[in-house]
């Protein structure tokens, strides 16, 4: 009897317990207890897991900037280096946020983090999510894995795909050196729920660039508001 108590109080807390909802993310991945708040390399079974050459880790080869000693970067070689294997697969990294609704029209979150990623194809490189823990039509649970078949983002993900060049392409390529990722989240998923914000590697089987891969660091969302960008801005050099 006391075993069948125990399990009912479990379910309960895990029924319970929620993401307090916030309007400002911050992570440079230095703070303490950074390695549990993400999951790296998530998959579904050990079989799949084997099959998995490119894979995340948290150390120095991630970081970016004069201050700091850590951030997300992508490895073929058990994290010796920066880089990824002719062995496609996507591969996802994730935590858990929750985003405060904004009731300003005018107003919408902003996404920004520094980045580099190469790869030799146009449809290899990083792509971005907000998955919500709970599927709001089907009401049941999403979970986050990484595909051993590279190539192509898992059908299940491509409805919460976050647009990272806007009016040109949903993944980022091409940035052998460090450059920064600004674009907007849909108001319409900050509702104070859960949400899963994943990052995945997507390659396939061919011969990857070199040097390439991927590094993430400096994570931001904060609320920002619609105006028009600046026009007729000229450049005048001071001082060398």
């Amino acid at each position: 009897m006391k075993k069948i108590y125990v399990s009912i109080l479990i379910f309960v807390l895990l029924c319970t317990t929620r993401v307090h909802a916030v309007s400002y993310y911050s992570c440079d991945f230095e703070k303490a207890g950074i390695d549990t708040a993400w999951t790296l390399n998530p998959t579904a079974n050990a079989t799949i897991d084997a099959q998995i050459k490119n894979r995340w880790y948290l150390g120095a080869l991630g970081n970016y900037g004069a201050v700091g000693s850590k951030g997300l970067y992508l490895s073929a070689d058990k994290g010796q280096t920066v880089g990824y294997s002719s062995t496609g697969s996507v591969v996802m990294v994730y935590t858990t946020i929750a985003l405060d609704p904004i009731d300003n029209d005018s107003s919408f979150y902003q996404l920004t983090f520094d980045y580099r990623a190469a790869a030799a194809h146009a449809y290899e490189g990083l792509y971005c999510f907000l998955i919500p823990h709970v599927d709001p039509l089907t009401l049941k649970p999403n979970v986050v894995m990484s595909n051993p078949n590279g190539g192509q983002i898992p059908t299940m993900y491509e409805p919460y795909m976050i647009e990272l060049q806007p009016g040109f392409t949903d993944n980022l390529n091409g940035a052998e050196v460090w450059q920064q990722c600004v674009t907007k989240i849909d108001p319409s998923i900050c509702t104070g729920e859960p949400y899963y914000l994943a990052f995945a590697w997507n390659s396939g089987n061919s011969t990857p660039l070199r040097p390439g891969g991927c590094c993430i660091d400096n994570i931001n969302i904060r609320v920002a508001q619609e105006c028009s960008k600046p026009r007729n801005l000229t450049a005048n050099v001071v001082g060398g």
